[in-house]
């Protein structure tokens, strides 16, 4: 169960908010190092295609989930105009911290999987975070990993006062996007509403709300390891860094954590 309002608006303006395929590239070319040999892997939270499709151009199979039919009209539009990634790119309107049917995932099965830009932070219960952790761990084979971006609580805490925090970003056709965001459940997770304004482009406009839990490493490292999956490293918070990344594998039996450096994979 998500946090976020997932509505046409939050769709329409997704890539422009979040800097699309070309902010997407530094999380790209890390994946295709966490995953040198892999060739089929899943997204959990595909939305638009910012990560998936570049993948697609360098080979990988993707299959990615999605639960916003608004974010898979969007990529499907974009499959429609890349013939390239398109025959590799393929989703699936399914919520996977909801308990699922096995033979319904059937098709789902990957060589690793990873979650991008925070996706993961919207599920605000640890049962169903758990849930969906454990039904990942179903389809991805022993030694195979999981990579998980996530909003790091050090970061919002430094930087969110007490009042709120305010940011504009603009957009393209003198659009103008105004995010407010607090602190809320006394600071264990983040509110971010967004009024869109677009002068030319009125079907954009709106207002969208996205409320993301705060977990530190140490707390999905416990998460992961109730789930089945080995905790290999994280990125350690530096409170200037909005997201970091955590990554374990699936190994046929959870031993003590021998926890390297991220730079050191």
């Amino acid at each position: 169960m998500t946090a976020i309002e997932y509505n046409g608006v939050y769709a329409k303006n997704y890539d422009a908010l979040t800097g699309g395929e070309t902010g997407a590239g530094p999380t790209v070319d890390m994946l295709c190092q966490v995953f040198e040999g892999a060739q089929n892997l899943l997204e959990i939270g595909v939305g638009t295609g910012r990560v998936a499709l570049p993948l697609a151009r360098r080979g990988f199979q993707v299959s990615g989930t999605e639960i916003s039919p608004h974010m898979v009209e969007r990529l499907n539009a974009k499959l429609q105009a890349d013939s390239e990634a398109a025959s590799r790119v393929h989703t699936r309107l399914i919520d996977l911290s909801e308990e699922q049917n096995a033979a319904d995932l059937y098709d789902l099965r990957s060589d690793g999987a990873y979650v991008s830009l925070g996706s993961m932070c919207c599920i605000s219960d640890d049962d169903d975070l758990l849930m969906m952790l454990r039904q990942v761990r179903t389809l991805v084979p022993e030694g195979g990993r999981l990579a998980i971006e996530a909003y790091s609580p050090l970061y919002f805490r430094t930087h969110v006062p007490d009042n709120g925090l305010t940011t504009m970003l603009p957009l393209d056709q003198g659009g103008q996007a105004r995010t407010v965001t607090n602190l809320v459940d006394g600071g264990r997770a983040a509110e971010l509403r967004t009024t869109i304004t677009h002068g030319a482009e009125a079907s954009k406009a709106g207002t969208m709300t996205e409320k993301v839990t705060l977990r530190g490493p140490q707390e999905y490292s416990a998460l992961l390891k109730r789930a089945g999956w080995n905790v290999l490293v994280w990125d350690e918070e530096d409170g200037e860094r909005g997201l970091y990344w955590i990554l374990a594998d699936a190994a046929a039996a959870s031993g003590p954590d021998e926890r390297g450096t991220w730079t050191s994979l």
